[in-house]
Formats: C-alpha cells, structure tokens, sequence
C-alpha cells in the first residue's frame, strides 16, 4: 500500500502487565489542533478490544504540519501517565512506528475517561494532562526498539528528500518545456531566426541531463507537429459547418459559445491547496502564541519544559509544513492562475519561515 510521504502512523500498543484470555475494550482516538483557543477536533478513532500483549493499529491519511494528539481511553492506562492523559507529538513519528506501553485496568468501572475528554477542550486545558510521546518512549526504550525506531525515522527523512526531488524535477521539466516553446515560437516570428540557434543549442545540451531522459525536445517537437497537423482539419471542418449552417439558418451558430473561465481547473485546485496550509500555518501561529502567553504566567520550571517541548514539537510541524506540504505545490505549468498560486505560496513561505525563526528563538532561550 503506497502512502504520501509521512502521512501515516504504525501505533503499537503494547500491554505490560497482559493476561492469557484478556479482552480488553478500548477507543483509541487521533485529535488534531485547531488553535489554542479552540477545541481539538478528531481525525479518526478505532475502537476494539487487546487480545494480545502487543496490538498494531494503522492510522493513515494524517494531516501533516499541526499538532496531532492521541486519546486512548477504556480498560487501559498509560504505563507511565495518568489514565487521563492526553499524549501530544503523535505528529513527530509520522512515516514511522511508535510504540505505547499501557497497562490493563482490572476494575468494572472505567467509565470516568470518558467523561474527562471534554477537559482537554482548549490550549490551557491540554497542557494541565498534556503528556510527551517523546518522553514515554525514552522511559520504555529497548535497544531493539530505539534501533527500529532510528532506521524508521532515517527513512522517513529519505523519503520526503525522494518526494522534494521528485516534486523539483518536474517543475524542471515544465520550466524547460515552457522555455523550449518560447523559444520556437519567436524563431518563427523573427526576421533573424538564426540568432536564436545557440539558445536551441543550449536547450537540446539541457535537455540530455538524465533529469530530463534525454529526449524532452523530441517529445515537445513531436506534440508540435501534431498541434500543427490537426488545425487545417479542424479549420476546414469549422469551414464545412459554417456553410451547412448559413444554408438552413443565417442567425444560429455552429457551435455552443465556450464557457469564459478565468481560471482552470487545475489552478483552482493548487490554489484550494494552498489555502488549506495557510489554515495549518494559522493553527501553528495560534498554539505557539498561546504557549508564548502561558509562558509569561509561569515560574514553574516543569511548566517550562512542557512549554519548551510543545515548541520543539512545533518547530517540527513547521519543517513539515514547509519542506512536504508548501514545496510540493508545483505552479510552473500552471497558466490561468500561476500569478495567485505563486504569490500565495511565497508569502505563505515568508510567514512559515518568519514563525521558524521565532520559535527557534524561544527554544534556544529555554535551554539557556
């Protein structure tokens, strides 16, 4: 099964203190922020019962570049939390595995989890029960573990550098092409065509990088000659059913009248994209604001050091956001709406790169 690039998570659940013949119900839930002043709405949910001391669950098609938190509530604790613990940085092993150590809660009532999830329905709330993924699993480490954990993590770097590549080569491709027909079409047009010579020469020397596999001039000389042969046909046709339609009927037209749009298709959905990450950034803006006012009303140093991993965590969203969301969007072979889908990309590039810095900033003066 293929996946975006790091848009999925193995969970698993690994119950310590597992029983032969436990059935163990439980709801296990992803939430996604949507502010700090709002609450985290869920992203999926998966209920069932552990029937096994370890239990793998696949949650795919997570939203890359916010913070995303796990619920996990029924006859189950966290190894090392509370029961009602909200566990936060989910969103740090996306592409990867991780593994959460719960124990079994051998009590007929556990009905009170449930009633605690509508705590965690704002920024202040959340970090009062807020609890590190990052921290439960260097509590619950094995070397076996941590290795699995490290080469997953080295992939996943690998592939989003696939995907960044991928993305830049064909924007290359349409660069190139772009150019190439630009080129032909004022060589036909000039009085001089010989002056543009060494540009074609320049573009086929261009075109023989393994980037482009050698054959990109063939290929657009080829769709050329065939744009060209199909307009006399067309011509003549159009010729044809003028005069068919003068004979029956001088004030109808031939053909219905194209619909004037002012942008594609193509540029309406790149531009919708690029909306939908200007919404993450602004949910990135809003918790690390909220995070930067709390700092300012507290002296407590565990406090600090929630706050100072909840930015981390939020630096890592923003590089996500940045380098596999926002330099996925290819708006070079776009015509009708390249200008807006260029413009909205660079400033949401300036704003996500203001914010970095900003958060960089806060960070490096919590270490001190």
């Amino acid at each position: 099964m293929s996946h975006f690039a790091a848009d999925y998570c193995n969970l698993h659940i690994k119950v310590n203190n597992f029983r032969q013949g436990d059935n163990l119900p439980v709801s296990i839930s992803v939430l996604q922020s949507t502010g700090w002043r709002s609450p985290s709405k869920e992203v999926c949910s998966v209920d069932g019962n552990l029937t096994a001391a370890t239990t793998t669950v696949l949650f795919e098609s997570l939203p890359i570049g916010v913070p995303l938190f796990l619920s996990v509530t029924g006859s189950v604790k966290l190894a090392d939390g509370n029961s009602d613990s909200l566990i936060s940085g989910l969103e740090g092993y996306l592409g990867s595995s991780v593994s959460l150590h719960v124990e079994a809660i051998r009590t007929r009532n556990n009905n009170k989890q449930s009633q605690q999830r509508q705590s965690w329905n704002d920024g202040p709330r959340r970090m009062e029960r807020q609890y590190s993924i990052d921290r439960h699993q260097s509590s619950n480490k094995s070397p076996v573990n941590n290795n699995v954990t490290t080469i997953s993590n080295s992939l996943s770097t690998l592939e989003k550098k696939v995907k960044g590549a991928e993305n830049m080569q064909s924007e290359l491709k349409n660069q190139l092409t772009k150019i190439l027909m630009d080129v032909d079409a004022a060589k036909s047009s000039s009085n001089t065509p010989d002056l543009f010579s060494k540009l074609q020469e320049r573009i086929v020397n261009l075109s023989k990088s393994p980037l482009f596999n050698g054959n990109m001039v063939n290929n657009v000389n080829t769709q050329q000659q065939q744009q060209q042969q199909q307009i006399p046909r067309s011509n003549n046709n159009n010729n044809s059913s003028n005069n068919d339609s003068n004979n029956n009927n001088n004030n109808s037209k031939p053909y219905p009248t194209p619909i004037d749009r002012k942008m594609s298709v193509q540029s309406r959905q790149r531009i919708m994209k690029l909306d939908d990450l200007n919404s993450r950034f602004n949910v990135c803006q809003s918790e690390f604001n909220g995070l930067i006012d709390t700092l300012r009303h507290t002296t407590k140093h565990a406090d600090r050091m929630k706050i100072k991993d909840a930015l981390s965590q939020l630096y890592g969203n923003l590089e996500k956001l940045q380098y596999v969301e926002i330099d996925s969007i290819v708006v070079g072979d776009l015509q009708s709406g390249q200008k807006e889908a260029k413009e909205a990309r660079k400033r949401l590039t300036k704003q996500v790169t203001n914010l970095l810095n900003a958060v960089k900033d806060k960070v490096k003066q919590l270490s001190t």
